[in-house]
């Protein structure tokens, strides 16, 4: 149903999605009722199963009956028509289980009827909504997508930067991202930018007026990085934030009007991004110049 419909999911995600549907219905029935529960779950699965089925088939017909995708391969008038019927068959006779099981369902919970009619009536209608959005013809509600145009001629244009942002943490990164960012500035007589976030609790809290331990050393180091950059001849502006650091970079790149942010990459992802931080997604995503990430 991805392509179908045209979601985009990370594959960990929709691994993470499905296994959980899985698996915990599975795991809190047996919990709750024990092995003799498993009856009813193997139920309740055909239940599920007769709602997930019409939307593999019907997909399936569609795709195989687009010739726009086929090709010559396309189904015929009369595949068509025996494939559609087959469709109606399907959802017809499963629709009658469903409608079956809820009223069984119904029956038997007397008064408490009205947490099935909350609960799970409202999923089998917007299931059906679904059933009928994805039977319609695309032309029925939405326009058929034009395939973008190859150009014949890629237009090229020189690009020049006369202001440079420089992310650094004082980390081992630093001297191979000041390296890159040092020979862009040369080639274009650009004025580097050195930033450098304050992370600390007094500079969250107190920002500019911060004036503890972490603050005095950040700003001394910022200060002999930049003039060690100045004898190399590249005209340098030291700037310290304070704060979280993709929200700061955001903030003064767009401040100082950087035209081309380097930063640098720790190769680090999964738990260590939640442990250590990752900044770099964050802030290409919220600025519209160009982000060199030097790893």
């Amino acid at each position: 149903m991805e392509g179908f419909l045209k979601l985009r999911i990370r594959p960990f995600l929709r691994r993470l999605i499905t296994r959980l549907i899985a698996i915990v219905p599975a795991v809190m029935v047996i919990s709750m009722k024990g092995d003799g529960g498993t009856y009813d779950l193997l139920i309740l699965s055909q239940v599920i199963l007769s709602l997930q089925l019409p939307f593999a088939v019907i997909p399936l017909i569609k795709f195989t009956s687009d010739r726009s995708f086929m090709g010559a391969f396309a189904s015929t008038w009369w595949a068509k028509l025996l494939a559609w019927v087959s469709a109606a068959i399907i959802i017809v006779l499963n629709a009658n289980l469903v409608l079956g099981k809820l009223s069984e369902w119904m029956e038997g919970a007397g008064e408490q009827a009205i947490w099935l009619w909350i609960t799970i009536v409202p999923v089998v209608v917007g299931v059906a909504l679904l059933l009928l959005y994805i039977s319609l013809p695309r032309s029925w509600f939405r326009r058929r997508r034009v395939a973008p145009q190859v150009p014949e001629k890629v237009e090229l244009k020189p690009q020049s930067y006369s202001k440079i942002g420089v992310a650094i943490d004082y980390g081992m990164m630093d001297s191979k991202v000041l390296s890159h960012a040092q020979t862009l500035a040369r080639q274009h007589g650009a004025t580097m930018y050195l930033f450098h976030v304050v992370e600390g609790v007094s500079g969250q809290i107190f920002g500019s007026e911060a004036y503890d331990d972490e603050a005095r050393f950040d700003k001394e180091n910022i200060e002999s990085i930049a003039e060690q950059l100045r004898i190399s001849g590249v005209e340098v502006v030291p700037v310290l934030g304070y704060g979280r650091a993709p929200e700061q970079l955001v903030k003064l790149s767009n401040e100082h009007a950087i035209e081309l942010l380097v930063m640098g990459g720790h190769r680090h992802r999964g738990l260590k991004d939640i442990f250590f931080g990752a900044s770099i997604s964050q802030v290409r995503h919220a600025l519209a110049i160009p982000v060199l990430v030097v790893q």
